[in-house]
């Protein structure tokens, strides 16, 4: 509600998307904005909420997770929200947009297939040893 009325936009609820290519490999955007964009909420504790807002990016932990969601719903945008509510005014609301470089999406589908493919040989392993 606050990133609405702070931008006038109104967001339509995320879902679970399935990756169009990659089995098994799916994501959850908090929420849409229009055609291209995701949107990540985070309402962190106050220290880190305002190292965010000192920092102004989207913070480096989270650029993964926002990654497999463009990834997977092939959206090319994304906004990452902050909000605190224990502070007052300007700085209890931080919004950042943020459009990966194509080859940033690659390398997060590269690394989910690896990741994938790992899963598969563990399970393998796991079904003969039994």
């Amino acid at each position: 509600a606050a990133y609405e009325t702070e931008t006038g936009s109104i967001l339509r609820p995320g879902y679970f998307v399935d990756h169009p290519t990659i089995e098994n490999f799916g994501a959850t955007p908090d929420a849409f904005l229009g055609r291209e964009a995701v949107v990540e909420f985070k309402c962190p504790k106050t220290t880190t909420h305002l190292d965010w807002v000192i920092d102004g990016t989207v913070p480096d932990q989270h650029k993964p997770q926002i990654l497999a969601q463009l990834a997977c719903t092939q959206r090319t945008r994304a906004v990452f929200v902050s909000f605190d509510p224990r502070i007052n005014g300007p700085r209890q609301l931080f919004i950042r947009e943020w459009t990966p470089e194509p080859a940033e999406i690659a390398a997060i589908e590269s690394a989910a297939r690896d990741f994938l493919a790992e899963l598969e040989r563990m399970w393998d392993a796991l079904s003969v040893a039994a």
